[in-house]
């Protein structure tokens, strides 16, 4: 779906009408949200099992949020400007007494299951509170879009993937005295299942589309500043896979420890780092944030100077992936040596 909806969409709202049609036509095997996003609009296209979807607009001025749950409510039938719904949705729905036929159409509520999955309310719970100061009910997963009073950024949206619910109900850091990847509840933002954080930031230039990438847990990662859209190789380390689709034909190769992955090499990082965490976490937090600041700079310094000459975002993008390996294996080094971690704390 995914691949099929780049290959051939020009906007966000022509790759919605895209996904709907593979949809009604050829059907979908599970249950997911899609969120497809340009420059202009930003949508969310919420697919359960069958032949039917339907879609929201965010608005330009709103925070969304969604925890692997449907949160899509109530549908505007005579707003396409807003809301996509497949034709039949509604009545389906009746049909199968998802839905009483007399009461107001609530999507989520009558195609998934009522009950609230506790990981996914403890995220939410997280969020909103970080977000907004809204605290949640219990178990009302209802709140999906909020209209801040300032302009929200980058860092902000670090802090919140980075979040194991501090100060609030769902707390996983136990006061910091064991890493709060290795317990199974409460079910943070981040936590034990994460393995990598994307941050998209848009741009009028295509090419200077951004992607900061930090992998397994952002918590112990730098975000990277990519132009995904400027390159014409992956930065050596980086590959995974090839383009070929091997999601139902998996090569279980893949898991075992490349010490040349650069996946590996930061999960080898953040293994580390949690058997000890008590100790390690301030170093590498404040490692984290020295690295970030010089990229924000040389991210500021080159787009200042960008003048259509695309192979320095190629440059940029493989040098900076490169620099984040070094700054990996050097994480590694200090791990295994005092005097390596004192060089690098007064550096």
């Amino acid at each position: 779906m995914r691949r099929l909806v780049a290959e051939r969409a020009h906007s966000a709202r022509e790759g919605v009408k895209i996904a709907a049609e593979l949809i009604e036509t050829y059907g979908y095997c599970s249950s997911r949200t899609y969120h497809i996003v340009d420059k202009d609009e930003a949508w969310c296209l919420a697919v359960p099992k069958g032949f039917r979807c339907v879609a929201k607009r965010i608005q330009d001025d709103e925070i969304y949020f969604i925890p692997n749950h449907f949160v899509i409510h109530q549908i505007d039938f005579n707003d396409p400007d807003h809301y996509y719904a497949s034709k039949d949705i509604d009545s389906f729905a009746v049909s199968h007494g998802w839905i009483k036929e007399d009461e107001e159409f609530d999507f989520a509520k009558a195609y998934q299951e009522n009950e609230v999955k506790p990981v996914n309310y403890y995220r939410s719970l997280d969020a909103w509170k970080k977000l907004a100061d809204i605290d949640l009910k219990e178990k009302d997963m209802r709140v999906d879009t909020f209209h801040p009073n300032r302009k929200y950024g980058i860092e902000d949206v670090k802090a919140l993937l980075r979040s194991h619910g501090e100060r609030s109900i769902s707390d996983s850091t136990h006061g910091n005295t064991v890493s709060p990847h290795h317990l199974a509840r409460p079910f943070s933002i981040c936590n034990q299942d994460t393995i990598e954080s994307l941050i998209f930031v848009f741009h009028e230039d295509i090419h200077l589309l951004k992607m900061y990438r930090a992998f397994p847990k952002p918590c112990l990662s730098p975000y990277i500043p990519w132009y995904p859209l400027s390159l014409n190789q992956i930065p050596e380390g980086y590959e995974w896979n090839s383009y070929t689709d091997n999601h139902f034909h998996f090569d279980s190769a893949v898991l075992k420890y490349h010490p040349e992955s650069a996946w590996h090499i930061f999960k080898l990082v953040q293994t580390l780092c949690d058997v000890n965490y008590p100790v390690t976490k301030d170093f590498i937090h404040q490692s984290v944030r020295f690295i970030e600041k010089q990229w924000d700079q040389d991210v500021l310094s080159l787009e200042e100077s960008f003048k259509d000459d695309y192979r320095l975002l190629q440059d940029f993008t493989i040098s900076h992936a490169k620099e984040a390996l070094t700054w990996a294996n050097d994480m590694i080094a200090s791990f295994m040596d005092d005097q390596k971690r004192k060089e690098l704390m007064h550096q």
